[in-house]
């Protein structure tokens, strides 16, 4: 991608980074009251990825009136148990992979991709684990779980009504850029 940059930039224009915003000053003040370290940049990157969790909550509302969670585990766990060869050859030839590695990661995502298991991270109360997890912040403190708890629920507030904005943006941004996969 020509314009595209790989590095972490605060001052960006994205969706994700300008709706997030509110979110660093409640980052750094949960942190403060933890007595935690956090720099104003990495407060900045948590609030965008905040905000890209809690649209993933967003998106599933629209998956599950379509049962797509379903159709996609069904359709990995028939590919895994029926179809491997077939489409290991394919993805291989698409991407060069390498046909253990796709074996390798359908088989972890047969296992993983199951509805009850999708439920489960696809609640506030998942991303909020989720995101402890990922930031190694697991923390047996109320105050804090309320606290990560809070600033996903203002989050949410935060792209209240969002859904056309965020598609013009995308459906902009792939224009701008394009998507190939790369053929061999």
């Amino acid at each position: 991608m020509p314009d595209c940059k790989e590095e972490f930039d605060p001052d960006s224009q994205g969706y994700s980074y300008t709706k997030g915003k509110p979110l660093i000053n409640s980052i750094l003040k949960l942190y403060d009251t933890m007595q935690k370290e956090i720099s104003h940049n990495e407060a900045a990157y948590r609030s965008h990825l905040i905000i890209e969790m809690i649209y993933d909550l967003v998106i599933l509302n629209q998956i599950n009136s379509f049962k797509t969670v379903d159709l996609l585990a069904a359709a990995i766990n028939f590919t895994a148990k029926n179809k491997i060869e077939e489409f290991t050859a394919t993805v291989n030839q698409l991407y060069d992979v390498g046909e253990s590695k796709i074996k390798e990661v359908m088989k972890e995502a047969s296992f993983y991709i199951t509805k009850e298991r999708m439920d489960r991270i696809m609640s506030i109360e998942g991303r909020v684990r989720l995101y402890t997890n990922k930031f190694g912040l697991k923390n047996n403190d109320q105050l804090f779980y309320e606290g990560v708890k809070n600033i996903f629920l203002e989050a949410k507030d935060l792209i209240d009504d969002d859904d056309e904005l965020f598609l013009q943006e995308t459906a902009q941004t792939i224009k701008n850029y394009g998507w190939f996969p790369p053929l061999t």
